[in-house]
């Protein structure tokens, strides 16, 4: 159900002195860390600041043309050392990902340069505890490979360890990748969306990117960190060009399916496929039926983004997809399938109100896309990162150089409005693509991090306000302790929000926890975690402004 809509006061505007540490308390399957009193609130567009805290440095590769499409700026939100703060991870073409330590207060220093890279450009990076230590690893992928780096702690890693390599050219193009736990054993999946083929190292395409298929690939993984290749996929008539993926309980049946989006999906090329999740065969591997056409979930977009949410407060999750359009396309889940209903919900971007929109070079191009409650009064509002779309080679190729202004979609009664000119976003400037929330600061409100094209990243503080909240994190089994995939629900009264934690989405991947904005309700009467293995955690009356940690059945 979708609470009241309106504007709350909220702490003064940029990065608040880091809290005193409260004792954590246990309440059954739940361990309650209480967060700190916000002592200035603050409302409106004076809540966002755009603050120096440490992230000055340009990635050196962005200008160079490579033989796969690249969307540069990519950035990963994540608690990489365990301290309860979340750090940032930027993936770099060549060489390791640069690593940057959260002090606490939302401040970065760069962390251990971090060990040798990959031979083959990096096109992409996910963090995720693939091993049960509460350290989280970083898969790599890129030119015909994925890869993974297993954290060893004190955010340093080992020399990343090849899951699936291509020897043989011309290779896919690996912008993305999804995790999940698709055959319900407790431990992390993997699926890589094949994009363009590379038909030669460092062979750069000329004139045009060639539109040619190749693969999507299935790994199962075995809870330490190892995958076994298990099956390749493709739309019906053969192996298309495939962006992102998510794993996604579509139908909440307590299995995940697969939701995979295509790049240039237009003009009767291949659209989307969804894999309905269909149990496993009798070797293991899973049954998945691409039903997307009788759901009408079979739209063709230029995706670049996606989220998941419960946009109606029907109970059911809805899929937002950013698309070389002016607006955002949402597939509104209703009683048969889908409908599409991004303009009709309002998410049509502000762009052309910008003063230097070229009517002729602008196309408005959002990239990463994502979910968050920035002023906590229980309606979720939306923001994309936007940024030109890449030439044959990569950004500096694009044929569309106008202003890509970001929008900040902000829930009304009536559905959303762009209020990113309001809320002083326009000022920064610059193509973003990788977006990620992450409440860096530890005061109960997320923050925007985004990446950038030959600019340094943005983080976009969020002032603390008088609505309550609580932080959900999963402690799971350890072949997918974060949880990822699991659906959370948390209920005040007769109001129920249902959400879905996700992992990366194609160049942004944001901090593994829920947020729930809560209004002015100071505690929340249910919260109930559906784990992708099928197990249930259920706890009752728990106190808002506090992290939650909820413990999967096997943990207790």
């Amino acid at each position: 159900m979708i609470a009241a809509a309106g504007l709350l006061a909220g702490c003064p505007a940029g990065l608040p002195d880091p809290p005193e540490p409260t004792p954590p308390q246990e309440r059954g399957p739940v361990t309650v860390t209480p967060g700190p009193t916000c002592a200035a609130p603050v409302a409106g567009a004076d809540r966002w600041t755009t603050v120096e805290v440490g992230l000055d440095f340009v990635l050196e590769d962005d200008v160079t043309l490579t033989a796969c499409p690249r969307a540069p700026g990519a950035v990963v939100a994540s608690d990489l050392d365990g301290d309860g703060d979340i750090d940032l991870v930027f993936p770099r073409r060549e060489g390791f990902p640069r690593v940057f330590a959260n002090a606490g207060d939302g401040t970065f220093t760069e962390a251990w340069p971090g060990p040798s890279g990959v031979a083959r450009d990096i096109l992409g990076a996910l963090a995720a505890d693939l091993d049960g230590d509460r350290l989280p690893e970083l898969l790599l992928v890129g030119e015909g490979f994925a890869a993974v780096a297993h954290n060893r702690g004190g955010l340093t890693f080992d020399v990343p360890v090849s899951i699936w390599w291509e020897e043989t050219y011309p290779v896919a193009c690996y912008q993305s990748a999804a995790v999940g736990d698709v055959d319900g054993d407790g431990d992390l999946d993997l699926f890589l969306p094949g994009l363009d083929p590379a038909a030669s190292p460092g062979e750069v395409p000329v004139g045009s990117l060639p539109d040619t298929g190749t693969w999507d690939r299935l790994f199962l993984g075995d809870g330490t960190g190892g995958f076994e290749h298990v099956l390749d996929l493709s739309p019906p008539d053969g192996p298309w060009l495939s962006m992102l993926a998510a794993f996604t309980d579509r139908d909440g049946d307590g299995d995940l399916d697969l939701l995979v989006l295509p790049d240039r999906g237009r003009d009767g090329r291949p659209g989307a496929s969804f894999f309905r999740n269909d149990g496993l065969d009798g070797e293991g591997v899973p049954l998945l039926v691409d039903d997307a056409p009788a759901l009408g979930a079979d739209i063709h977009p230029d995706a670049m983004g996606l989220v998941a949410e419960d946009l109606d407060g029907d109970g059911r999750l809805d899929y937002c997809v950013s698309d070389l359009l002016g607006e955002l396309r949402c597939l509104v889940a209703d009683e048969v399938g889908y409908h599409e209903a991004g303009a009709a919900l309002g998410l049509v971007a502000d762009a052309p109100a910008h003063p230097e929109w070229d009517p002729v070079a602008g196309q408005w191009s959002p990239w990463s896309i994502d979910a968050l409650d920035y002023d906590a009064d229980g309606d979720l509002d939306l923001v994309a990162a936007a940024g030109a779309p890449p030439g044959p080679g990569g950004v500096a190729a694009t044929a569309y150089p106008g202003v890509q202004p970001d929008a900040l979609f902000e829930r009304s009664p009536d559905g959303f409005v762009d209020v990113a000119e309001a809320a002083g976003w326009w000022t920064a400037g610059g193509w973003s693509y990788g977006l990620a929330t992450a409440d860096l600061s530890r005061d109960g409100f997320p923050d925007v991090v985004q990446g950038r094209y030959a600019e340094p990243p943005v983080v976009r503080a969020n002032a603390c306000g008088e609505g309550h909240w609580v932080i959900v994190q999963l402690d799971g089994p350890d072949g997918n302790r974060e949880g990822f995939g699991a659906t959370v629900e948390v209920s005040v009264g007769d109001l129920t929000w249902r959400r879905e934690l996700p992992a990366l989405r194609t160049v942004g991947q944001s901090a593994p926890e829920l947020h729930f904005g809560l209004a002015q309700a100071d505690q929340i009467d249910g919260l109930v975690v559906h784990w992708p293995d099928g197990e249930v955690t259920a706890a009752q009356v728990l106190p808002a402004d506090s992290v939650l940690r909820v413990r999967h059945p096997g943990r207790s």
